[in-house]
């Protein structure tokens, strides 16, 4: 009986449903490398386009609130939408998307881009590496304790190489293997049970 009674105790106690790990819902958002990682990702919910940027209002997303860890991914499309000369306009664009979630969030995890291999027709992997750099900084330079950053970069390079495995034609996205190996690492990241 005394079983009984603490197992449906725990069941009244505990949030059941969307409440996901350590009891935060997990909003995964960006461009379309979080489309990717999303089937792998295992988040509760996801908010995610092909072509996404910083144009899009991401900080002003439903269901954000104290109870859930956003994870961001965004970076490439914005290296082609942004030239040299609007960095500070591209850094406030970050900055302001990046506090105002975490001002609603529990936790937000911002994901730079990876590298991109030689010869894109319209990316250019030096200009790429300047974007997220500026990304980088407008995060950190925040200093909120609940928002961190991190680099698809390092996982996607070796030596200052872009490596070539698990990329698909367009030399751009991953392969399903890929995706997966990315995800463990973000969740590894954002402090979730890696699967």
């Amino acid at each position: 009986m005394l079983r009984v009674l603490l197992a449906l105790g725990l069941s009244i106690a505990l949030p059941v449903g969307a409440w996901a790990e350590g009891g935060l819902r997990t909003i995964l958002m960006g461009d379309s490398f979080a489309v990717g990682m999303a089937p792998m990702f295992g988040a509760d919910k996801t908010v995610a386009m092909i072509g996404g940027s910083v144009r899009y209002r991401w900080e002003t997303a439903p269901h954000v609130d104290r109870g859930t860890r956003v994870v961001v991914v965004l970076g490439t499309n914005d290296s082609v939408e942004n030239g040299p000369e609007s960095a500070a306009n591209y850094g406030y664009r970050v900055r302001e998307i990046a506090r105002r979630l975490a001002e609603r969030a529990r936790e937000v995890v911002w994901v730079g881009p990876p590298c991109i291999l030689p010869g894109h027709p319209a990316i250019d992997d030096e200009h790429l590496r300047d974007m997220s750099a500026v990304q980088r900084e407008a995060v950190v330079g925040l200093g909120m304790p609940n928002l961190r950053w991190m680099s698809l970069r390092a996982l996607t390079e070796r030596d200052g190489q872009c490596v070539e495995h698990d990329r698909t034609e367009d030399q751009i996205h991953f392969t399903a293997a890929g995706y997966a190996r990315i995800a463990r690492a973000v969740r590894e990241a954002a402090g979730m049970r890696v699967r």
